[in-house]
């Protein structure tokens, strides 16, 4: 799995867009949700959505 993450990770780098961002953050939302009670999933929800945004930011700020 470390391998895997660091394959995703370089991947991430050099294309990463907002929009595969955030479908990676739903993806993990979906496997946390199954675990964590509603309430928490939707506080999860929108703390990932804010950070989906401000790495958005942060990418368009760095080229």
């Amino acid at each position: 799995p470390e391998i895997v993450n660091r394959m995703v990770l370089n991947l991430q780098n050099e294309y990463l867009s907002p929009q595969d961002l955030f479908q990676r953050s739903q993806a993990e939302i979906s496997v946390i949700s199954s675990v964590l009670p509603w309430p928490d999933f939707r506080r999860l929800l929108r703390l990932q959505f804010v950070r989906s945004k401000i790495w958005a930011n942060r990418r368009s700020v760095r080229t």
